[in-house]
């Protein structure tokens, strides 16, 4: 799992269509596709259940979706920690 992962689900949960995730991630819809297969393997879950055109969250799905808000947020909150210690480092 990586954060572009969580990116394409979160981004597909939030538009309930796989071309609109696509076109707010800059991505093809193919490669999104494979993300969100690999984190649903990685998972052991099923995610979405397709109502062509809607793209729907199952009960996993959702239960996951605000899990991986979270780490997104953790993760880019560690990020500017990391960069700010850093760059106090410098300084001295």
């Amino acid at each position: 799992m990586n954060t572009q992962t969580l990116q394409c689900f979160i981004a597909v949960a939030e538009e309930k269509n796989l071309d609109q995730a696509a076109v707010r991630l800059a991505l093809s819809p193919e490669k999104i596709v494979q993300r969100i297969r690999s984190l649903e393997q990685e998972l052991g879950l099923v995610l979405f259940t397709e109502y062509p055109p809607r793209v729907l969250l199952s009960a996993a799905g959702a239960a996951f979706l605000p899990h991986a808000h979270g780490i997104l947020l953790e993760f880019e909150q560690a990020k500017q920690e990391i960069h700010r210690i850093y760059a106090l480092a410098e300084v001295r």
